[in-house]
């Protein structure tokens, strides 16, 4: 069995495992801090993940080395803004903060994500045509967001800096979704196909948590994070399992063979 087959059954098993222990711990009183532990032990997975995978390729001589120092760099910044949110909820006693510090570092954690996915979209040929589908993909998954969640985010009964705040993570849950859609199907007959298709349904699981919090928010869960929670993790996890099969699958790449059709 190859390495990279073993890392994906790993990954399997590591997801089974966090979805059996965050059912076991809704059962019981402690479980935010359940929780928000595991969050930040997948984060910090993810982190260093994505930073040995950079470390790796460079060494490799990789040109595109770089797609994964930024990657790293955003998983960083989400995991300062888990422990930011732990802080909120347990030194400060504020649960589930609706307008947080930990909201800007997740926010600006898009930014070297998408920079990250660029890196590769540009490496990639017929790139131009992998444009068009980003841009088609952006403003049709905006456009349903929109449309079903309108008042999930425009919620009439929150101060209007949360509704912008919300708007502003559906924009960029968009944009990461999109630029990691063109990159699953050019790499769909390609040899490295599985990590690129698996950090899009990443991204894709931590956008659909974000949508699972509006939604619960705007019923006025008790605990919005019930669902999104369990995304997220699923989004650290595989994220990580991503950028580690893409080192072990082989060495230096150069990622302009990559065909899109």
């Amino acid at each position: 069995m190859k390495k990279e087959d073993i890392a994906i059954i790993a990954g399997i098993l590591l997801s089974l495992l966090i979805g059996a222990l965050y059912i076991f711990s809704l059962q019981k009183s402690y479980s935010d801090l359940t929780v928000d532990i595991l969050l930040v032990l997948l984060a910090v997975f993810s982190a260093s993940a994505t930073f040995y995978a950079y470390k790796i390729q460079k060494s490799r001589g990789d040109p595109y080395a770089s797609r994964f120092l930024w990657m790293a760099v955003a998983e960083i910044i989400w995991l300062i803004a888990e422990l930011v949110w732990a802080y909120y909820e347990f030194a400060l006693n504020i649960v589930n903060p609706s307008l947080s510090l930990a909201d800007f570092f997740w926010l600006i954690g898009y930014l070297p994500m998408a920079y990250s996915l660029y890196i590769i979209f540009v490496s990639i040929s017929y790139h131009r045509r992998a444009a068009v589908l980003a841009v088609v993909s952006f403003l049709v998954l905006t456009a349903l967001v929109f449309i079903f969640l309108t008042d999930s985010i425009f919620n009439t009964d929150q101060p209007p800096e949360v509704s912008l705040v919300n708007m502003a993570y559906v924009l960029e849950d968009a944009l990461l979704v999109s630029l990691a859609i063109p990159l699953a199907v050019a790499f769909f007959s390609y040899s490295k196909s599985r990590s690129w298709m698996l950090l899009a349904l990443a991204l894709g699981v931590g956008a659909f948590g974000d949508v699972a919090f509006f939604y619960l928010t705007s019923l006025n869960s008790p605990d919005p994070n019930i669902l999104s929670s369990f995304f997220y993790m699923l989004d650290y996890v595989w994220v990580g399992i991503a950028a580690l099969i893409f080192c072990l699958e082989s060495g230096p790449t150069i990622e302009r063979g990559a065909g899109f059709p």
